[in-house]
């Protein structure tokens, strides 16, 4: 029977780049990732007539083997084996700052119909906690006896949920193991407390340990998952702790053990999975750690979890095999309880005398309500064979009496009052009626209370009738009849002797006639919210008939108590059944209000009621109940006491909840309904050895049950998008800008602005020809990328972009905005305008343009915010590492910590990413925007994330080396000191557009090919060449330009351009030629050529322009055209300016920076 443990939280990141397994560490990844109270519902959402719920003899395992539909899966492998593969476990950082507790439930409008009611009340549901209740029940119960445990034990628990995006696939499990799970730990009566957590610093309580948990409870607790945040399991169970179960205070006193369990319910993806980040919290707190692990069919993401948490309790569940969610949750919930009681029982504990109970007298301000006929109408419920019944068996002992044989003695003989009834109690009870008027609301309550019992009429002399004669038989006579023996004589019975000669023999006269009952009771009633359901109708039906039943057999003398979680005095012999008395009643009878069980001291109470009265009849406690006691072993000693004193205590239950009587009590019964009650009272003081009748309810209807499982599904849609309490999701989403809405499958609305700040200065031409060509494929590629790790979820995600260029100070203009634009062509129009140049000095001023950036009016997502810098050159200032600065104090206006600020201002906080071309010369900035967001983690989830798509030796890093293969024929003459000054020209744009590294080499041909020079820095490339002057040849200018570039051991860039104003003379394939070249220098160079064909005569040569422009194809650039010189000087400044990459490196790019925005998205808000 043993079983193992129960529901915990897991969390999730679904950070899927393992490509980038060095700035995953710096991500610290969070996950891929809604006073009034109200009665107790009806219990039925079927015609009346049919059953809605049954009890553990009717139970079928069918009926909750359906499993609830659940939105389609996706095979997460991928998922898995990326978080197996990343070594980077995140420690747990406990935040600065307490957590708040709950503050009270403000619901926008008082609802029509609750949602949570609903679910609780659907069969399947209902039989699951039946279920639950009974298996954890047994095992309780068998671990107390083999411990032989006399200690009164209770538990606290803390159920957690991981709020991360990844557990959306799950919801509808989540939904209904939570449901499940709170409603079993009410029906236990046990004090717990529901939270939630997702980011670092957004743990949420989300029901107060202290609280009474109600409907409403339910419906916030569902309400509140949004499954949009990121996952931090190990920091959220340090911080829930720390609120929930505080060192500084102290639950356990000399009578009550209390033991603290967490119950986690997640799905096993974090990236927190150090050991000891969980052990020191459950050791610190001294808490027992479970969890319940959620599951897709296809992958067994638990194991993410499992493999570094190996002594941890834990169950998993399929999301598809929910029907075996009532066996695998006692599992765990046993297996936790059996770690708190084994640790508890190694320490020696001594025999405690139990206090004297405080017996709690009523009041009244005329503030307190009785239930109204509606709310009571609530409680209605039907049942397939109303007249069914279970009884003890006759040879019953007192359960568990065994256990406390050792102590019974001193128990027994204490001379220390049990309680206070006869001290004061008795007392205060009288001044309380004696101050009472008979108002309004008292006779309407009397009203009430007698139209009740005219509806039951029938069933009250039934009941009467039973219990007159076998319960509480005629024990006291009034008339006197003839008999044989006696100790006077009877007149008529002497006279009739002597004229019968003295045949007849009757004449003594013995009281034998006008038969009266000299018996007193009392009522202990259970008003404990494990009573909830159809035994508090039971109950209140019960009621009525039992005492308008005594009252017909002349049974004036009985008492009433009522208990919870103290005992409350309601009645005694003295007072008379009244409009008084049964308006006192009924204003205690409430089912949603009292966690705990005292019934051991209800007993205590009775036993003390009784002893105050002598009668020659029976003394008997009739106790309403459902057997969940919080008294332990106390409740057999009680029994013992009431033998003693020759008092018959009877348990009894109405309704069809699964109860506990038959562990706890040696005398009991329980009916389907009220009009179960002749038949149970006859057998069981008969004696009857049929415990349970014939017609116990054993119907099944499965076609109900799968019905309920499709309201379920409906239901549950229902929690997501009808939010009651829409108000206090707000608050606790802090004020998120996005919301989880499911129609038949899950989708996600998320809105998400993402500024891009460009580095707009001439060593970025290459990367912002990129952009411009790419950008389309970039806002697309994050909505593919979010797609592929989400399949399952139908993503509508609204992303908003805007565009920062920024140059350096003394640039002008210095900073080119497009605000926040709903529509990407406007923001890729306004990229087209954009041009690299300037800068001057390598650094930039990247603080003035974060500050552009974040004083853009038109942001609008207050939590999903980014902004993305690409640059390849650092800040002025504290932001680089002694290179060549003209401000090398900074410009003045901003600084690193005034920025970093504003970018993480509260309800405000952006996501920084740099997307740097240039590790070496910008890992000093970058460092020190990391290094301050790493210090406000305990404060905010936000990250800066740096991302080196290149390594500082690939050509994509480097300076330029620009091949000049220039055409000297004699056709050139008259143009030749033009083409030298737009040469000239060119390398004062490189240098002016931070060029300063790159080299040049200049081959000129003619007949021939001849190296002017080669790997020239700007300084030293001259700008004075002398002209050949002879015939053109192509193919021998690039043989000379192979020669230069095979002697190029650098990665650096190749850039060729090959000019010439003539045909080609050669009989070489030029094309062929430059083709090789571009095979041969790709990998190592990237190598480009462009073309520029020049003058009127070539223009003409339609051949000859061909020939250029399949050079230019083949070398993987373009081919230009200038007819003059000063239009080719312009062409000059034009490739200076705008260099061109190559395709390879255009396509890396942008699926790099879409995968690395999109991975940002999915780990903090999936």
């Amino acid at each position: 029977d043993s079983v193992r443990l129960e529901n915990c939280l897991r969390s999730l990141a679904l950070e899927k780049c393992p490509n980038l397994r060095n700035f995953l560490c710096l991500l610290h990844i969070d996950i891929s990732r809604p006073k009034f109270d109200f009665k107790p519902p009806s219990r039925t959402l079927t015609s009346r007539g049919k059953p809605i719920r049954k009890l553990n003899f009717d139970l079928d395992e069918r009926a909750v083997s359906v499993p609830l539909a659940t939105p389609k899966e996706t095979a997460t492998t991928q998922l898995i084996e990326m978080y197996k593969s990343n070594d980077q476990k995140v420690l747990s950082i406990m935040p600065e700052g307490k957590l708040d507790h709950r503050s009270p439930l403000k619901a926008r409008t008082k609802p029509t119909q609750w949602t949570y009611p609903l679910l609780i009340e659907t069969p399947v549901i209902a039989q699951m906690i039946d279920l639950m209740v009974e298996g954890f029940r047994a095992n309780w119960e068998q671990m107390i006896n083999q411990n032989k445990s006399l200690e009164q034990r209770e538990i606290h628990w803390c159920i957690l949920i991981d709020n991360s995006g990844s557990m959306s696939i799950h919801r509808n499990a989540i939904y209904e193991s939570l449901v499940v799970l709170m409603e079993f730990l009410r029906k236990l009566e046990s004090k717990f407390a529901v939270a939630r957590f997702g980011g670092r610093t957004n743990q949420k309580i989300l029901k107060n340990m202290d609280d009474l948990f109600t409907n409403q409870d339910g419906q916030y607790v569902l309400e509140a998952l949004t499954f949009d945040e990121g996952t931090y399991p190990a920091t959220g169970l340090a911080r829930v702790a720390d609120l929930v179960f505080p060192r500084d205070k102290l639950r356990s006193s000399s009578d009550i053990i209390v033991h603290q369990c967490v119950v986690m319910i997640t799905d096993g993806l974090t990236q927190e999975r150090e050991d000891t980040t969980y052990t020191g919290t459950t050791d610190k707190y001294g808490l027992d750690l479970g969890i319940l692990f959620i599951e897709t069919g296809e992958a067994e993401t638990s194991e993410v979890l499992l493999e570094y948490l190996k002594n941890v309790t834990n169950v998993k569940i399929k999301s598809d095999k929910m029907h075996d969610l009532p066996h695998l949750m006692p599992q765990l919930l046993h297996q936790m309880t059996k770690k708190c009681l084994e640790k508890a029982i190694k320490k020696k504990q001594e025999f405690i005398p139990l206090s004297t109970i405080q017996v709690v007298v009523p009041s009244y301000d005329g503030t307190i309500p009785v239930p109204s006929k509606l709310e009571i109408e609530k409680f209605k419920y039907s049942s397939f064979n109303p007249s069914s019944y279970v009884i003890s068996s006759p040879t019953a002992i007192i359960p568990n009496l065994a256990l406390v044989q050792a102590s019974l003695p001193n128990y027994l003989s204490s001379t220390t009052e049990f309680t206070n009834c006869a001290s004061s109690a008795i007392s205060e009870l009288r001044k309380y009626y004696q101050t009472l008027n008979t108002e309004t609301a008292i006779i309407e309550t009397e009203k009430a209370w007698l139209n009740e019992e005219h509806r039951f009429s029938a069933l009250i002399d039934d009941v009467s009738t039973v219990l007159g004669d076998v319960v509480f038989p005629f024990n006291k006579f009034t008339r006197r009849r003839a008999a044989l023996h006696g100790s006077s004589l009877y007149m008529p019975g002497v006279i009739k002797a002597m004229t019968s000669e003295w045949n007849y023999k009757k004449i003594f006269g013995v009281k034998l006639a006008g038969g009266k009952r000299d018996h007193t009771v009392c009522l202990v009633i259970d008003v404990s919210t494990s009573m909830f359901g159809t035994l508090a109708m039971g109950t209140l039906e019960g009621l009525v008939v039992l005492i308008a039943a005594l009252q017909k057999i002349a049974i004036d003398n009985f008492s009433i108590v009522i208990f919870g979680r103290n005992v409350r005095l309601i009645k005694t012999n003295e007072q008379r059944w009244d409009a008084l008395s049964i308006y006192t009643l009924m204003q205690q009878l409430r089912f949603d209000l009292d966690e705990g069980t005292r019934d051991a001291d209800g007993i205590e109470v009775a036993i003390d009621l009784l002893g105050q009265y002598s009668t020659r009849g029976e003394k008997k406690i009739f106790i309403v109940t459902d057997g969940y006691t919080s008294c332990g072993t106390h409740l057999a000693k009680v029994q013992r006491r009431a033998d003693e004193n020759s008092i018959d205590v009877v348990a009894m239950a109405i309704g069809l909840d699964q109860t506990n009587l038959k562990n706890v009590y040696k005398r009991y019964f329980q009916c389907a309904t009220v009009y179960g009650l002749p038949k149970a009272f006859r057998a069981l003081f008969e004696n009857e050895t049929q415990l349970t009748s014939s017609d116990w309810s054993q119907k099944r209807i499965l076609d109900e049950v799968e019905a309920s499982r499709k309201q379920l599904q409906h239901l549950f849609h229902a929690v997501e998008s009808e939010k009651i309490f829409e108000s206090m999701i707000t608050e606790l989403a802090d004020h998120r800008d996005m919301k989880l809405l499911t129609n038949a499958a899950v989708s996600v609305d998320l809105s998400v602005d993402i500024c891009f700040c460009l580095d707009c200065t001439g060593s970025m031409s290459r990367w912002i020809a990129a952009m411009k060509a790419q950008m389309h494929e970039i806002i697309t590629g994050i909505r593919k990328q979010i797609d592929k790790k989400y399949p399952q979820l139908k993503l509508k995600v609204k992303l908003r972009f805007a565009i920062v260029g920024y140059r350096d100070v003394r640039d002008n203009p210095r900073f080119f905005n497009c605000d926040f634009k709903d529509q990407t062509n406007e923001v890729i129009q306004f990229l087209e305008t954009l041009t690299a140049s300037g800068g001057d000095d390598l650094p930039e001023d990247v603080l003035g343009a974060l500050h552009t950036c974040l004083k853009l009016p038109g942001w609008k997502a207050k939590h999903a915010r980014f902004i993305i810098v690409i640059t390849d050159a650092p800040g002025h200032g504290e932001l680089n590492d002694k290179l060549k600065d003209d401000y090398p104090q900074g410009v003045g206006v901003h600084t690193l910590n005034e920025i970093c600020e504003r970018l993480l201002m509260k309800d405000h906080e952006t996501e920084l990413l740099f997307y740097c071309m240039n590790e070496r010369t910008t890992k000093k900035m970058t460092n020190a925007f990391q290094n301050y967001y790493a210090k406000q983690r305990d404060k905010t989830d936000k990250r800066c994330v740096v991302i080196y798509p290149f390594k500082d030796n690939e050509p994509a890093t480097q300076s330029f080396h620009f091949v000049f293969v220039l055409d000297g024929s004699v056709s050139m003459a008259h143009h030749w000191t033009a083409l030298l000054q737009a040469y000239a020209g060119f390398i004062q744009v490189r240098k002016r557009n931070q060029g300063e590294g790159d080299i040049f080499s200049v081959v000129q041909f003619s007949d021939e090919g001849r190296i002017e020079y080669e790997q020239k820095d700007a300084r030293n490339a001259r700008t004075s060449i002398e002209q050949w002057r002879h015939s053109t040849n192509y193919c021998a200018g690039l043989a000379k330009a192979e020669e230069v570039i095979e002697r190029d051991s650098s990665n650096s860039p190749i850039i060729m351009i090959f000019m010439s104003d003539g045909k080609d003379r050669s009989e070489g394939n030029p094309t062929k030629l430059v083709r090789d070249l571009r095979n041969k220098y790709a990998a190592k160079h990237n190598f480009i050529c462009h073309t520029v064909a020049f003058g009127a005569a070539i223009a003409g040569d339609q051949n000859s322009l061909a020939l250029l422009k399949n050079m230019a194809t083949a070398g993987a650039g373009d081919a230009h055209m200038a007819l003059d010189d000063k239009s080719l000087k312009l062409k000059f400044v034009e490739i200076a300016t705008n260099n061109k990459t190559t395709a390879e490196l255009v396509e890396s790019f942008s699926k790099t920076l879409s995968r690395e925005i999109s991975n940002q998205i999915v780990a903090d808000f999936l």
